[in-house]
């Protein structure tokens, strides 16, 4: 009986943990970087088109999208174009640092990156194939993405 209860027990816990979910901002959180701090490994945040006026710092494998007008069923269907999301940095430092141990799974996609103040450092989008920043503008940046 022990047993049987053990592995009912291990399977519960590796189901629970093991599901990874989609976040919407502003849906579920107001803030994109409090939809990241609730984030965990595997989990994707989606942001309706607006202006955020933040500075985030991603989190190791987790995937965040801007873009969605909110009536696609599948990330392809979105317009990152048409339906712009814009981080501004509102010229208080770096507007989006990446962990130094992000891999592959950790990306921004779809958003216009602005107003930064520390310098430019995008070093790590060309150079790095261990990071993902795809469909993202830059405009009017000292610093607009940062490794840590």
């Amino acid at each position: 009986m022990r047993p049987a209860m053990f592995v009912l027990v291990a399977f519960l816990v590796l189901a629970i943990s093991g599901s990874a979910k989609t976040i919407y901002v502003p849906d579920d959180y107001a803030k994109i970087q409090e939809a990241i701090d609730a984030a965990v490994n595997g989990d994707t945040i989606i942001v309706r088109p607006g202006t955020y006026v933040e500075n985030i710092t991603l989190k190791n494998g987790v995937g965040l999208y801007g873009g969605f007008a909110g009536d696609e069923t599948v990330r392809e269907q979105r317009d990152w174009n048409v339906n712009e999301t814009i981080l501004d940095g509102n010229q208080s430092g770096s507007v989006v640092i990446c962990p130094e141990d992000a891999t592959n799974t950790t990306i921004i996609d779809g958003f216009t990156v602005q107003n930064g103040s520390a310098g430019l450092f995008l070093g790590w989008v060309a150079l790095s194939t261990t990071r993902q920043l795809e469909n993202t503008d830059t405009l009017d940046v000292d610093l607009a993405v940062k490794l840590a």
